[in-house]
């Protein structure tokens, strides 16, 4: 008898511990933190790159700065309006002409 019972008190020992956790108390583990979460550290100090294209990442160019684009004379004419391109007339264009009556 006394064997029964420590086998019986034996068995419940081992499957109580199962049966409690089982229950879910206490919840869900925490989420982990955006730190712990993040494929690498980004923190620290930052600073900018100064090379030869600082003055052009650090103010807004004048109207009609071109220095760092590679542009022919056609290229500048239609990039700023005011410069028109010199064209002539068509050949066949005489001026204006009165309407028939």
């Amino acid at each position: 008898m006394r064997a029964l019972l420590t086998a019986v008190l034996l068995a419940g020992g081992l499957v109580a511990p199962v049966l409690v956790s089982a229950q879910g108390r206490g919840g869900p583990p925490p989420a982990p933190t955006a730190r712990a979460s993040a494929p690498i550290d980004l923190t620290g100090q930052w600073v900018s790159l100064v090379n030869e294209d600082w003055r052009f990442r650090m103010v807004t160019p004048p109207k009609g700065d071109f220095a760092s684009l590679n542009l022919n004379a056609e290229g500048r004419a239609s990039a700023t309006p005011g410069i028109r391109r010199q064209t002539s007339p068509p050949a066949s264009s005489a001026g204006p002409t009165a309407p028939s009556a």
